[in-house]
């Protein structure tokens, strides 16, 4: 398998009742290869945060709207056998059909503000190594959350990864490109594969791309950006 080959696939409804499953399978991948329970609960956490914002925010919570998900085991998988695993990140890529943003006005509420909610946007750069907020082709929004394994990255832990990953940034990445993604027709992009359903079950984004480190709580956010409570398609917080 290639890097460029998504691990998992996931197309799940915008229902709050498929979130643990989601969070708790991309948990589960994670520690199988060989990231420990902290990262992996940081991951489980990402993507529960991200999925509600979806669903509250840019689904303004129908439940039955499309979220695809697809995870890209960088560094490759461990054969059969092996004692260790020479995967180095997860690459994990979100995307909607929700209302596009401008990528560059998505932020958290201030942190001193004391009220409930809101908070899902720092939360999220708080614990993943890399936040990307892109529009995707078309229409909807796309989240590319990238987590090192602890000393495989250059440097390591939450917040000490701004730069870049291959296959990660604006322009580039396994999920992007005109005819890829889930809205380009029945069996492409990160649409198609093994699916979850209610009851059965980066990129090339036509704006531009929102980058961060985890510990940048404001990321490349400026000036009258949109607060977590507004509704930011499919990169909520």
């Amino acid at each position: 398998m290639s890097q460029s080959e998504a691990l998992v696939k996931l197309e799940l409804l915008s229902n709050p009742l498929l979130n643990s499953g989601a969070r708790e399978m991309l948990a589960s991948v994670a520690r199988r290869l060989g990231f420990g329970d902290e990262a992996a609960g940081h991951i489980a956490l990402a993507i529960d945060e991200a999925l509600c914002n979806i669903e509250n925010h840019g689904y303004a919570r129908d439940p039955g709207r499309p979220i695809w998900i697809s995870v890209f085991a960088m560094g490759g998988l461990a054969s059969n056998g092996a004692d260790s695993s020479p995967t180095s990140a997860l690459k994990i890529v979100i995307e909607d059909e929700a209302k596009q943003v401008d990528p560059a006005t998505i932020r958290s509420r201030p942190l001193d503000e004391v009220r409930p909610g809101g908070l899902g946007v720092h939360i999220i750069r708080q614990v993943m190594d890399q936040v990307i907020y892109e529009r995707r082709s078309g229409r909807g929004m796309r989240l590319t959350l990238v987590k090192f394994r602890p000393g495989s990255g250059p440097g390591s832990g939450a917040g000490s990864h701004a730069g870049g990953v291959p296959g990660s940034g604006p322009g580039s990445g396994p999920v992007s490109g005109p005819g890829s993604g889930p809205s380009s027709g029945p069996g492409s992009g990160a649409g198609s594969g093994p699916t979850i359903r209610p009851g059965n079950g980066q990129g090339s984004g036509a704006g531009g791309a929102s980058q961060s480190g985890a510990s940048q709580s404001g990321g490349s956010q400026s000036g009258g950006g949109q607060s977590d409570g507004g509704q930011i398609g499919g990169a909520h917080g």
